[in-house]
């Protein structure tokens, strides 16, 4: 999903990026933003993932990560391609979907009010 962005009332070329695995094993899901097609801050929730920043910044990161912007933005449109933003930092700030979500937008400053998004159903059993 794809949300535009407006910034000053204007759109821009921004949007909210939203991607969800509903048949993935545990809860998995994407948020980001996207700026004229390119990813350039990105909350990957995963439990069972490891993240292993370039080198000079830092550890391994388990669990769910974020790809700040301020963290990556020296390298957006560099040699690394726009989806493999090579910093992170853990993200413990929420255990759900909705929460996740409030909490990223709330971090860049995105007005989401009463949004009505859900985490979709798991279509199969395990």
């Amino acid at each position: 999903m794809k949300l535009p962005l407006q910034i000053a009332g204007e759109q821009s070329g921004a949007f909210l990026m939203i991607v969800a695995y509903p048949e993935y094993h545990s809860l998995k899901f994407r948020i980001g933003i996207e700026f004229h097609g390119k990813v350039v801050d990105r909350l990957d929730y995963e439990l069972d993932v490891a993240h292993a920043n370039k080198a000079g910044f830092g550890d391994l990161v388990k669990g769910p990560h974020w790809h700040t912007w301020e963290d990556n933005r020296h390298l957006v449109g560099s040699i690394y391609k726009h989806d493999k933003l090579p910093i992170a930092i853990s993200f413990t700030d929420a255990q759900r979907f909705d929460a996740a979500l409030r909490s990223y937008c709330k971090k860049r400053n995105i007005e989401i009010g009463h949004h009505g998004i859900e985490f979709p159903l798991r279509r199969k059993l395990l």
